[in-house]
């Protein structure tokens, strides 16, 4: 069997440009989360600095924004639908008896004996499962056109009508790194076995910088 060398050179790229941009959106979402959450226990050491914190909450939502609708948006060259509709035109590259052509391997090797069987309608499922979340997927990038990437008539007219009719959950916002990562993870292992972690590793370090002042009664209230 003939090896196609632009595919390998192609999916390998392309697989690589997603994990990274998977990462990225998940430390603008998560970092993004913990600055929100520690408003709970940190405001008075936030106000400190109060036109900082409110800096960085604007940078890291409209990041997180931003990576989300390159990933998601059907007419960014960058989208996930893009990169699964790759797959979809080349899927006999995907394939067992493919694999072992190109890895010269035998069937056995612990990465292809767990690798899935990749059909066409494996694709497809994947893309339904983007069109599940699509309602979500058009919030973020309707924020991502009018607000953050252009500022809108409508948001300049009735911005508190823009922002209900456009407003989303910290469940929803999760939701799409996890299922980015599902899906680009999945066609990584049955490609040739390779795992990539894509989570925010920073799960603390709001909390590390807050809590020693907040230790020794920096910006807390002075007694009456």
């Amino acid at each position: 069997m003939n090896i196609n060398k632009q595919f390998e050179e192609t999916f390998k790229r392309q697989r690589a440009a997603h994990f990274e941009q998977c990462m990225m959106m998940s430390e603008f979402i998560y970092t993004y989360k913990q600055l929100y959450d520690s408003k709970k226990n940190y405001l008075d050491q936030m106000n400190l600095a109060p036109c900082f914190f409110q800096l960085c909450f604007s940078a890291f939502r409209t990041s997180a924004i931003l990576f989300i609708a390159k990933a998601f948006n059907e007419r960014e060259a960058s989208s996930l639908n893009k990169f699964l509709k790759f797959l979809r035109q080349h899927i006999r590259y995907l394939s067992i008896e493919y694999k072992m052509a190109r890895t010269d391997s035998q069937e056995t090797a612990p990465w292809m004996r767990n690798s899935p069987e990749i059909t066409e309608s494996t694709v497809d499922s994947h893309i339904d499962s983007l069109n599940e979340i699509q309602p979500i997927i058009e919030k973020i990038t309707t924020l991502r056109d009018k607000y953050h990437a252009h500022l809108d008539r409508l948001v300049i007219n009735n911005r508190k009508a823009f922002a209900r009719d456009n407003k989303f959950t910290w469940e929803e916002f999760e939701l799409l790194p996890a299922r980015y990562h599902e899906i680009i993870n999945f066609y990584s292992m049955a490609y040739d076995g390779e795992d990539r972690a894509t989570v925010s590793w920073n799960s603390n370090e709001v909390e590390n910088l807050l809590e020693p002042l907040r230790a020794n009664g920096i910006g807390e209230p002075l007694p009456l």
